[in-house]
Order: C-alpha cells, then structure tokens, then sequence
C-alpha cells in the first residue's frame, strides 16, 4: 500500500458517521457492545424488585406531589399543635407537622370571614388581608388576627380564649 493510501481502521476504533448536518464523526459502540467485550467490566446491579416510589411505605398512600412532605406526616412529634381548646377545635388531632398547614387550619376553623367565599381558597395568601372577627368577638385583618392576636409572643395580646403552650 503507498503511503498515500488509506489505512483500514483497527477493529476497535470507532466506525465513521455522517450526520444531517453534514458534520462527519465518530459513532462509539453501545454500551451493550462495550460490556459484551468486555465480561470482566463491573457494571451496577439492577434491582430485581420494583420499588414505587409514589407510594407511601407507611400507609400505602399513593403520593403524587412530595413524598419527603407526606412522610413528615408520619412523625411521631408534631411540631405544630392547634392552641385553641377542644371544644373549640374539631380538627381530629389539633396536630401539624408544617407551618403552612397549621396556619391555614387557624383561619378556616378559628377565624370567621367576612366573606366567607374566602375560605373556599387552597392558597393561604388569598386568605391574608382579609377582614373578619375571632371568636372572642375582635375585629382584625386576617394576617394581623394570626401574627398579633393568635401566635404572638405578648400575653397581654393574646386572644382569651387561647391555652397557654
């Protein structure tokens, strides 16, 4: 062969491809090729059982949001428990591991809405700045109501109906 002349490509590099483009590469082997080659290759075992991870392993809940959310649920300590007395709380069992829900429990159960349409609303913050009554008989804006009357830190505050945690 002369020098000029094209050499055959080892049997191990990768064969020439064209591309739409018109840009020529190489294609590299597939993976189940490269492995056939080479059986001494260690390769990850594949799990040989199916494991659904949209269910939950505790109750059996098929979870389609956010399973580290719902699995907070299955703490023993809650780290939210409803301050109301209750007789004035039918919530099954005043407890709530996040924020977001304990204080939407606060304004569906314990705060009366002037409009009560409100309380229709999935979202908390549609639920903020909204006028209504507490229980006790106080008038307020909603997100004043929660901060300043129900989880404030002044006792002298502090709605009267409320048990000291």
């Amino acid at each position: 062969m002369s020098s000029h002349g094209s050499m055959p490509a080892p049997a191990s590099a990768p064969s020439s491809i064209s591309h739409p483009s018109g840009y020529t590469g190489f294609a590299y082997p597939g993976l189940t090729s490269m492995v056939n080659a080479n059986s001494d290759m260690v390769m990850p075992k594949v799990e040989a059982q199916f494991v659904d991870r949209t269910t939950c392993t505790v109750c059996g809940k098929r979870i389609t949001r956010d399973m580290g959310r719902h699995m907070r649920t299955h703490h023993p300590d809650p780290r939210f428990k409803c301050i109301f007395p209750r007789e004035e709380c039918d919530h099954k069992s005043q407890r709530f591991n996040r924020p977001y829900d304990f204080k939407k429990h606060l304004m569906n159960k314990h705060f009366h809405f002037d409009n009560s349409s409100v309380k229709k609303s999935h979202n908390l913050s549609n639920k903020l700045n909204q006028w209504g009554n507490c229980a006790c008989g106080k008038r307020f804006l909603s997100n004043e109501w929660l901060d300043h009357h129900i989880l404030t830190k002044d006792a002298s505050e502090l709605c009267s109906l409320l048990r000291r945690p």
